[in-house]
């Protein structure tokens, strides 16, 4: 048996153009929320080495995450077995305060230190 993990593609809340700005804790929040509720991007695709691996997968399970089963589906139209939140990436915490004002990395490495 082999086992395969795959990030899921990308979204398209656009991090790129919001990524000098400086947000509270509060703001920084909800973009966590959009984040995680974003689609797939319409022109994020797997590499031609993954689709053809993936035409070897007898089973395929993604996060619960819209971007995660978009993804999956990439690789088969209807056999993504299992779909859990189990399979997400650690969540990011935040809190509601609203200051200071940080850059999205600078609240990303805070939080992920605490």
């Amino acid at each position: 048996m082999r086992i395969a993990v795959l990030r899921h593609g990308r979204p398209q809340l656009d991090l790129d153009a919001i990524k000098n700005t400086r947000y509270s804790a509060r703001d920084f929040g909800c973009i966590v929320a959009q984040y995680e509720d974003s689609p797939l991007a319409l022109d994020s695709f797997a590499p031609k080495a993954v689709m053809e691996k993936a035409k070897s997968f007898s089973i395929i399970v993604s996060s619960d995450l819209l971007r995660g089963i978009e993804s999956a589906r990439q690789f088969t139209v209807n056999n993504i077995h299992l779909v859990d939140a189990r399979f997400r990436e650690a969540g990011m915490p935040y809190f509601n305060l609203r200051w200071p004002k940080l850059t999205l990395l600078q609240w990303s490495i805070f939080f992920r230190l605490f």
